[in-house]
């Protein structure tokens, strides 16, 4: 069983991503995945956090309805989820009598020094968030999207940045790592928006809320969604629709 797991940041796009390749035609569909019907989408924010994993073990062991061969979990899996994520699916994997391959699917990035992603892809990340609608739990009418954007992007602080980062998958959780385009060649975050997401940054990590200004949210703005004017120069740096 190939089962896909993301590690990436919220706002990134999987939903897009999952759509996408859901709405390939059949003759596409046969030459990436051997067959000409949609792979397997288990999506966490439909399905509820505390409902997530006993639903992936559902489809993998249940034998009257067959997963198929390829699975993607549409969920964010930081490298502190990694090691419960992996003995969880080698668990359901061996139970249902099927043999795990693991891929991990990575947005293409410089990434900073600190950090397997740059700031720019925060900010592009975070943008996508703060102007999203109808999401479940964060979009534009939630006062918590400059928190919890900051809050992913650093649990993927390690020595080391991109490549030590790349490293520590390969090692922990598997070998099989998908790169995927996302941000246009020659891409660069703004000083302005850089010196924001900075802000956003060092104020979150000290306090676990955003700082106040253009990232607030609700009543202390006049649209909760708004992002900061200096944002807006970001919609053309996404080479595929984010959301």
């Amino acid at each position: 069983l190939n089962v896909y797991v993301f590690l990436t940041m919220v706002g990134w796009g999987k939903n897009i991503l999952m759509e996408q390749i859901q709405a390939l035609p059949p003759d596409e569909l046969a030459a990436v995945f051997g067959k000409g019907i949609p792979p397997v989408v288990l999506e966490s924010d439909a399905i509820g956090a505390k409902r997530f994993w006993p639903r992936v073990r559902r489809t993998i062991v249940d034998a009257d309805a067959p997963v198929g061969e390829h699975l993607f979990l549409n969920k964010n899996f930081p490298p502190n989820a990694w090691a419960g994520a992996r003995r969880k699916l080698e668990e359901f994997c061996e139970e249902g009598g099927l043999a795990l391959r693991l891929h991990a699917i990575v947005p293409e990035s410089a990434g900073e020094a600190y950090n397997p992603f740059g700031l720019l892809d925060l900010a592009v990340c975070l943008l996508s968030v703060q102007t999203r609608e109808g999401h479940a739990n964060l979009g534009a009418e939630s006062e918590a999207t400059a928190s919890v954007a900051a809050m992913f992007y650093s649990f993927y602080n390690m020595k080391g940045g991109r490549a030590g980062f790349l490293a520590t998958a390969t090692k922990d959780l598997t070998p099989s790592i998908i790169s995927v385009p996302w941000l246009r060649p020659g891409s660069e975050c703004p000083l302005d928006v850089r010196d924001e997401i900075t802000r956003l940054l060092d104020a979150t990590r000290a306090t676990r809320r955003p700082p106040p200004g253009p990232f607030r949210g609700g009543a202390a703005r006049a649209r909760p969604g708004n992002p900061p004017d200096s944002f807006r120069s970001l919609d053309a740096a996404a080479s595929v629709k984010v959301g």
